[in-house]
């Protein structure tokens, strides 16, 4: 796949699932045998529920504490069938999160992600999301195992 088409796939799936919320597409970007990997082994999709539906669950969930989320694409890089992103979101938390109640705090956050494509859709991600400066604008740096 060219590295034009794999950016693009990648922006048009943060811009429909992660901003819009459209989970709907979600087939559309992520391949069936769709693998999430995160910076730590306890956050890995499978503790999210496995594969394509366990990240669609994730997302729900991920949205419903910040509803209107927002992420913006600061850099993006591809080669071969791999695209880099670097990417800033900014929301408000008014739903729960991981056993914490809503606080109203608008946040911003931070963090990179490595998506291997394969026929024109993600087949793997490994993400690295900074957790503990959320935790902390959330005001609650102890907050348990987050997989934000």
């Amino acid at each position: 796949m060219e590295t034009n088409n794999s950016k693009q796939v990648v922006r048009d799936f943060i811009e429909e699932l992660w901003n819009r919320g459209n989970l709907d597409n979600a087939e559309k970007y992520l391949h069936p045998n769709f693998a999430e990997h995160s910076a730590g082994p306890e956050e890995s999709s499978k503790n999210k529920g496995e594969g394509l539906e366990g990240y669609k669950n994730f997302v729900k969930m991920f949205r419903g504490a910040f509803p209107d989320i927002h992420f913006t694409i600061e850099h993006i890089i591809a080669e071969g069938d791999d695209v880099a992103v670097h990417l800033k979101g900014t929301g408000t938390h008014n739903g729960p999160l991981m056993g914490l109640a809503p606080t109203g705090k608008h946040v911003t956050i931070t963090g990179a992600a490595i998506h291997r494509l394969a026929g024109g859709r993600i087949v793997e991600t490994y993400e690295f999301v900074d957790k503990m400066g959320l935790r902390q604008q959330l005001g609650n740096p102890e907050m348990g195992a987050m997989t934000a």
